[in-house]
């Protein structure tokens, strides 16, 4: 890695351009609508942003979303199985419950895991058009969850026509996904649908004995409207997701259960209604109306793998949202808005085991949040500053003011800049921290302290970008499980920091990335570092395009990491080894509407384990066609 930071560093400080040449792919003008609420170029953003497109999620030959957030910079996926088990995400180093995730643009945190975070096993990549990430703070925006960073599932927009796809392969895996979109006299619409079916593999390791696959179905519906009316526009979307598979009774030796199953149902609508130029100022006034309901049942029949498990999750969360953006010229604008929250749950939980039986009710419960916000974007003395600052008042700990700061720099004509940032983050106690049997209401809200120093050249035509970034995050009050009185308090630090370098191409015919990353997490009442992330990860990308051919070849390769072994007494601290994958898709486009397709999913068959004791895919493969029809 020494030789890849000295290339990086001396490339970043070299004013002169690489070989600039015509026909040039540009990579420095995208536009992110996450960071701000509002369409914005990334490069005028101090925050680091990662958009991904329809073209990369094609490209990337991943069967699930999760395939794709593996390959993005700064993000750790942990999975307890193959498709369709428990998934967990890290954004630089935090806990999955301090990421905010959105559909277009509407929370689906759900409100009945004890962190609040998300399962991202269940998303149908093929309703995906694109995804936007946020790194850093971004709670002066968003609120409570938005501390480590915020994921954005866009599923609207697209060309008009429709796609079918249809794809099998190892394991039994059949995925057939359904996309059309068209216009009419004032607007247009567009409908998805996703079938998936797998007989997967043992989610308990197979390396421990464990040799029941567990299977997974997946049927997911989407789409949405939008009808415009002179100065005004209505938009709807909604996503009913309905998923169902086996699990296994835990990790390791002994973990196959062939009766455990799960059920699980989501379901998001947002409906909004938005103004062009009000107050006669150029913007828009929109307000929006969205629900989401998450419900997951568990069942474990057999007393020959006890416990024997009956359970349910049910989660939802209303909100109201009144946003606003004035554009006063080429240089400034200002954003400000109100919100209004309300989140409820409740669950029962009923097993038997050789302890006797056990009940956990969670009585329906509640928490509303009242909010108000302001942010603006400017450019002075030739610099961009982002400045933002919001009121959260939660009916049960009260208030909370969080506000972020940041400049992006250019440095005169050479396509050098430097961004620099500073936020702070605020994450609400969740429902099951505050009112279940091991709650406590008198917790306060986890809080964090967040520094980013970014640097970017642009090279050959824009078509070149090398990056160095470092961040610095601090995280107080946290909310953590107190063994001896079992019951949550808020006891816990932790500081991360971490340096993310990398290269970017973008060409006619071929494109490629490296991206290397470092971290250095630390949990400040230990000493230790935090459990199941990696101290570095390395990811590279190549795309080739030759006629109808393409050849797409993808890395990922993260280092060690802890996690703890809880079959031991007392449970006991251990290393997972570090392990590259690869992945392979190749294409080609037999005529203008269809395209056939083959791919690999970790083709050298690398051994590996996410989370201890859960097995992970082998060397897959799958073969596959698309269909495209136009408008």
């Amino acid at each position: 890695m020494r030789v890849f930071f000295s290339l990086l560093l001396g490339v970043l400080f070299t004013a002169t351009p690489l070989l600039a040449t015509v026909s040039a792919t540009e990579i420095s003008d995208e536009i992110t609508v996450t960071a701000t609420r509002n369409p914005v170029e990334t490069r005028k953003l101090s925050q680091t942003v990662k958009v991904i497109t329809r073209k990369e999620i094609d490209e990337s030959g991943a069967t699930t979303i999760l395939d794709v957030l593996q390959t993005v910079p700064g993000i750790v996926v942990n999975q307890n199985g193959g498709i369709g088990s428990p998934a967990s995400i890290y954004v630089r180093g935090a806990k999955p419950g301090q990421t905010l995730v959105l559909i277009d643009g509407m929370e689906v945190n759900d409100p009945m895991t004890p962190d609040r975070s998300v399962d991202f096993s269940a998303f149908p990549l093929d309703s995906v058009q694109g995804i936007e990430v946020v790194f850093g703070p971004a709670s002066a925006i968003y609120g409570s969850d938005a501390v480590a960073g915020v994921i954005n599932i866009i599923t609207g927009g697209g060309e008009a026509g429709g796609t079918v796809r249809v794809e099998g392969g190892s394991n039994a895996t059949w995925t057939t996904g359904v996309r059309y979109r068209d216009e009419f006299s004032i607007g247009s619409y567009w409908v998805s649908g996703t079938f998936f079916d797998t007989n997967g593999i043992s989610a308990a390791d197979r390396a421990d004995g464990n040799t029941e696959a567990d299977g997974y179905t997946n049927r997911a519906f989407s789409g949405g409207t939008t009808m415009k009316f002179g100065r005004s526009t209505l938009n709807f979307t909604g996503m009913v997701i309905n998923a169902d598979g086996d699990l296994d009774s835990a990790g390791g030796v002994g973990g196959d259960n062939p009766f455990y199953r799960f059920d699980r149902t989501e379901k998001h609508f947002k409906g909004s209604y938005t103004l062009s130029d009000p107050f006669g100022i150029t913007g828009t006034s929109r307000f929006t109306v969205s629900y989401g309901n998450n419900k997951r049942d568990y069942h474990n029949p057999s007393a020959d793998y006890p416990p024997t498990v009956n359970s349910r999750y049910n989660g939802s969360l209303v909100r109201y949202n009144w946003h606003n953006n004035l554009v006063f010229s080429e240089k400034a604008s200002l954003s400000f808005g109100l919100e209004y929250s309300r989140e409820a749950g409740d669950s029962e939980y009923h097993s038997v085991s050789s302890w006797g039986p056990y009940d956990d009710i969670f009585t329906p419960s509640h928490a509303i949040t009242r909010s108000a916000y302001v942010s603006a974007l400017t450019n002075t003395l030739g610099m961009e500053v982002n400045m933002g600052l919001r009121y959260d008042d939660h009916e049960i700990f009260g208030s909370k003011m969080t506000g972020s700061f940041g400049i992006v720099r250019p440095i005169g004509d050479s396509g050098f800049r430097i961004r620099a940032n500073a936020g702070t983050s605020f994450k609400s106690p969740t429902l099951y921290q505050l009112y279940s049997p091991y709650g406590t209401v008198d917790l306060n809200p986890e809080k964090g302290t967040s520094y980013e120093l970014g640097m970017e050249k642009l090279l050959m035509g824009e078509r070149l970008t090398v990056s160095l970034i470092w961040f610095h995050n601090r995280y107080d009050d946290m909310i953590d499980f107190d063994m001896n009185s079992y019951s949550y308090y808020n006891i816990a630090k932790a500081t991360i920091k971490g340096l993310e370098a990398g290269m970017h191409y973008s060409g006619k015919a071929l494109s490629w990335q490296v991206f290397y990353n470092y971290y250095d997490t630390k949990d400040d009442t230990t000493g230790e570092r935090l459990l199941r992330r990696p101290d570095s990860s390395f990811t590279a990308k190549l795309d080739y395009l030759r006629e109808r051919w393409g050849v797409h070849l993808n890395m990922v390769a993260s280092g060690s990491r802890d996690d703890m072994d809880f079959s031991a007494w007392p449970a006991a601290r251990v290393e997972l080894i570090s392990y590259t994958l690869f992945n392979l898709k190749v294409d080609y486009r037999v005529n203008e509407n269809l395209t056939a397709y083959l791919k690999g999913r970790n083709v050298t068959d690398e051994d590996y384990q996410q989370v201890l004791g859960y097995g992970t895919l082998g060397d897959t493969w799958y073969g596959g066609f698309v269909f495209h029809f136009h408008r």
